[in-house]
Protein backbone atom coordinates (compact mmCIF):
# COMPACT_ATOMS: atom_id res chain seq x y z
CA UNK A 1 0.00 0.00 0.00
CA UNK A 2 1.38 3.59 -0.67
CA UNK A 3 2.10 5.58 1.98
CA UNK A 4 -0.98 8.64 2.22
CA UNK A 5 0.48 12.01 0.95
CA UNK A 6 1.28 13.93 3.21
CA UNK A 7 -1.00 17.04 3.49
CA UNK A 8 0.65 20.35 2.58
CA UNK A 9 0.77 23.19 5.39
CA UNK A 10 -1.47 26.58 4.80
CA UNK A 11 2.17 28.16 3.41
CA UNK A 12 2.91 25.25 0.85
CA UNK A 13 -1.20 25.50 0.26
CA UNK A 14 -0.30 29.01 -1.07
CA UNK A 15 2.96 28.84 -2.49
CA UNK A 16 1.71 25.85 -4.59
CA UNK A 17 -1.10 27.55 -5.97
CA UNK A 18 0.93 30.18 -7.96
CA UNK A 19 -0.05 33.55 -9.07
CA UNK A 20 -1.94 36.14 -6.19
CA UNK A 21 -1.86 33.19 -3.27
CA UNK A 22 2.16 32.91 -3.59
CA UNK A 23 2.71 36.32 -3.81
CA UNK A 24 0.34 37.03 -0.88
CA UNK A 25 2.80 33.80 0.94
CA UNK A 26 5.78 35.53 0.03
CA UNK A 27 5.02 38.78 1.42
CA UNK A 28 3.04 37.16 4.88
CA UNK A 29 6.70 35.34 5.43
CA UNK A 30 8.98 37.87 4.17
CA UNK A 31 7.26 40.37 6.55
CA UNK A 32 5.63 38.16 9.88
CA UNK A 33 3.45 41.70 10.35
CA UNK A 34 0.02 40.13 9.99
CA UNK A 35 -2.38 40.47 6.68
CA UNK A 36 -3.64 43.78 7.70
CA UNK A 37 -4.36 45.11 4.23
CA UNK A 38 -3.17 42.36 2.50
CA UNK A 39 -6.69 40.36 2.15
CA UNK A 40 -9.67 42.11 3.70
CA UNK A 41 -11.45 39.44 6.08
CA UNK A 42 -14.95 38.58 4.67
CA UNK A 43 -15.23 36.48 8.18
CA UNK A 44 -14.84 39.38 10.06
CA UNK A 45 -17.49 41.73 8.25
CA UNK A 46 -19.53 38.51 8.79
CA UNK A 47 -19.09 38.28 12.40
CA UNK A 48 -19.98 41.91 12.61
CA UNK A 49 -23.23 41.57 10.55
CA UNK A 50 -24.10 38.92 13.25
CA UNK A 51 -23.20 41.12 15.79
CA UNK A 52 -24.91 44.71 14.40
CA UNK A 53 -28.39 42.84 14.33
CA UNK A 54 -28.54 42.32 17.88
CA UNK A 55 -27.74 45.61 19.37
CA UNK A 56 -30.47 46.50 21.88
CA UNK A 57 -30.66 43.22 23.06
CA UNK A 58 -30.52 43.13 26.61
CA UNK A 59 -31.10 40.84 29.13
CA UNK A 60 -34.74 42.54 30.15
CA UNK A 61 -36.20 42.16 26.31
CA UNK A 62 -33.83 39.02 25.05
CA UNK A 63 -33.39 36.60 28.62
CA UNK A 64 -34.01 33.22 26.65
CA UNK A 65 -31.80 34.47 23.85
CA UNK A 66 -28.47 35.55 26.41
CA UNK A 67 -29.38 32.43 28.29
CA UNK A 68 -28.84 29.91 24.71
CA UNK A 69 -25.45 32.40 24.34
CA UNK A 70 -24.25 30.64 27.71
CA UNK A 71 -25.49 27.18 27.40
CA UNK A 72 -24.25 27.22 23.78
CA UNK A 73 -20.43 27.26 25.10
CA UNK A 74 -21.76 25.37 28.67
CA UNK A 75 -21.78 28.44 30.84
CA UNK A 76 -24.76 28.56 33.22
CA UNK A 77 -27.12 31.04 33.32
CA UNK A 78 -27.03 34.97 34.77
CA UNK A 79 -23.07 34.20 33.81
CA UNK A 80 -21.13 37.49 32.25
CA UNK A 81 -22.10 37.01 28.04
CA UNK A 82 -19.98 39.28 25.95
CA UNK A 83 -17.34 36.44 25.79
CA UNK A 84 -20.57 34.33 25.12
CA UNK A 85 -21.92 36.44 22.29
CA UNK A 86 -18.78 37.13 20.51
CA UNK A 87 -18.82 33.10 20.37
CA UNK A 88 -22.51 33.16 19.42
CA UNK A 89 -22.22 36.15 16.37
CA UNK A 90 -18.69 33.84 15.32
CA UNK A 91 -21.18 30.75 14.56
CA UNK A 92 -23.66 32.91 12.93
CA UNK A 93 -20.77 34.08 10.48
CA UNK A 94 -19.68 30.29 9.89
CA UNK A 95 -23.06 29.07 9.33
CA UNK A 96 -23.53 31.80 6.57
CA UNK A 97 -20.40 31.23 5.10
CA UNK A 98 -20.83 27.46 5.26
CA UNK A 99 -17.50 26.72 7.57
CA UNK A 100 -16.98 25.57 10.65
CA UNK A 101 -15.75 28.04 13.26
CA UNK A 102 -12.43 29.18 13.60
CA UNK A 103 -12.93 28.65 17.62
CA UNK A 104 -14.74 27.09 19.95
CA UNK A 105 -15.96 30.26 22.05
CA UNK A 106 -15.95 30.64 26.14
CA UNK A 107 -17.85 32.48 28.46
CA UNK A 108 -14.43 33.09 29.70
CA UNK A 109 -12.86 36.31 27.83
CA UNK A 110 -9.42 35.32 28.42
CA UNK A 111 -9.95 31.45 27.50
CA UNK A 112 -10.90 33.25 24.18
CA UNK A 113 -8.40 35.52 23.57
CA UNK A 114 -5.70 32.32 24.20
CA UNK A 115 -8.35 30.48 21.45
CA UNK A 116 -7.74 33.50 19.30
CA UNK A 117 -4.12 33.74 19.43
CA UNK A 118 -3.43 29.95 18.80
CA UNK A 119 -6.30 29.90 15.76
CA UNK A 120 -4.48 29.35 12.57
CA UNK A 121 -7.91 31.58 11.06
CA UNK A 122 -6.89 34.88 12.93
CA UNK A 123 -3.59 36.79 13.82
CA UNK A 124 -3.76 38.66 16.83
CA UNK A 125 -2.54 41.75 17.55
CA UNK A 126 -1.10 43.45 21.10
CA UNK A 127 -2.24 46.53 22.66
CA UNK A 128 1.45 47.67 22.22
CA UNK A 129 1.03 46.92 18.64
CA UNK A 130 -1.55 48.75 18.15
CA UNK A 131 -1.13 51.42 19.82
CA UNK A 132 2.14 52.30 17.19
CA UNK A 133 0.22 51.45 14.39
CA UNK A 134 -3.54 52.47 15.10
CA UNK A 135 -4.01 52.23 10.89
CA UNK A 136 -4.15 48.02 11.62
CA UNK A 137 -7.71 48.48 13.29
CA UNK A 138 -10.74 47.44 10.59
CA UNK A 139 -13.82 46.56 11.21
CA UNK A 140 -14.45 43.13 12.12
CA UNK A 141 -11.71 42.24 14.17
CA UNK A 142 -12.49 41.24 17.67
CA UNK A 143 -11.50 43.56 20.72
CA UNK A 144 -10.95 42.38 24.19
CA UNK A 145 -9.70 44.18 27.25
CA UNK A 146 -8.65 43.60 31.02
CA UNK A 147 -11.26 43.90 33.88
CA UNK A 148 -9.86 44.46 37.26
CA UNK A 149 -6.22 44.57 36.06
CA UNK A 150 -4.40 42.56 33.90
CA UNK A 151 -3.86 39.55 36.77
CA UNK A 152 -7.37 39.37 37.68
CA UNK A 153 -8.19 37.01 34.62
CA UNK A 154 -11.44 38.93 34.24
CA UNK A 155 -12.06 40.94 30.93
CA UNK A 156 -14.71 42.62 28.15
CA UNK A 157 -14.83 42.37 24.57
CA UNK A 158 -16.52 42.98 21.19
CA UNK A 159 -16.38 43.24 17.73
CA UNK A 160 -14.79 46.21 15.56
CA UNK A 161 -17.26 48.18 14.49
CA UNK A 162 -15.72 51.53 12.68
CA UNK A 163 -12.50 53.78 12.70
CA UNK A 164 -13.01 56.81 13.87
CA UNK A 165 -9.07 58.58 13.57
CA UNK A 166 -6.87 59.38 16.18
CA UNK A 167 -6.50 55.88 18.02
CA UNK A 168 -10.43 56.46 18.34
CA UNK A 169 -12.85 53.39 16.89
CA UNK A 170 -16.08 51.64 18.02
CA UNK A 171 -17.42 48.13 18.78
CA UNK A 172 -20.32 46.55 18.84
CA UNK A 173 -20.34 44.41 22.80
CA UNK A 174 -22.82 42.19 25.16
CA UNK A 175 -23.21 42.60 28.53
CA UNK A 176 -22.34 46.54 28.65
CA UNK A 177 -24.38 49.29 29.82
CA UNK A 178 -27.83 47.99 31.11
CA UNK A 179 -26.74 44.16 30.51
CA UNK A 180 -27.06 44.71 26.36
CA UNK A 181 -25.91 44.60 23.14
CA UNK A 182 -24.74 47.88 22.28
CA UNK A 183 -22.02 50.13 20.03
CA UNK A 184 -19.62 51.62 22.08
CA UNK A 185 -16.63 54.61 21.83
CA UNK A 186 -13.46 53.82 22.77
CA UNK A 187 -9.60 54.36 22.66
CA UNK A 188 -6.55 52.51 21.51
CA UNK A 189 -4.43 54.42 24.65
CA UNK A 190 -6.73 52.77 27.00
CA UNK A 191 -4.54 51.13 29.43
CA UNK A 192 -6.88 48.31 29.71
CA UNK A 193 -7.05 47.33 26.01
CA UNK A 194 -5.11 43.74 25.38
CA UNK A 195 -5.28 43.59 21.69
CA UNK A 196 -7.31 42.38 18.51
CA UNK A 197 -7.99 39.72 16.54
CA UNK A 198 -8.50 39.85 12.81
CA UNK A 199 -9.70 36.34 11.31
CA UNK A 200 -8.50 34.92 8.11
CA UNK A 201 -9.91 34.07 5.44
CA UNK A 202 -7.89 30.50 5.46
CA UNK A 203 -11.47 30.30 7.17
CA UNK A 204 -13.02 30.60 3.53
CA UNK A 205 -10.73 29.11 1.36
CA UNK A 206 -10.93 25.56 3.24
CA UNK A 207 -7.57 25.26 4.55
CA UNK A 208 -7.77 23.86 8.25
Amino acid sequence: MLPRPKRPTRTEWLLGGGGAAAALALVLLASRAGPHNLLPSKFGLAVLSAAKKQVGLSEDNGDAAVNAMLAAVGAPAESDWCAAAVASWVRQAASALGVAPPIAGSASVMTTVAQLRASPKAFWYSADALQASPGLVSAGMVVAWSRGGASSGLGHMGVVSSTQGGGRFTSVEGNAQGQAVVQNSHDLSAPSLLGMAQFLDWTIWGLS
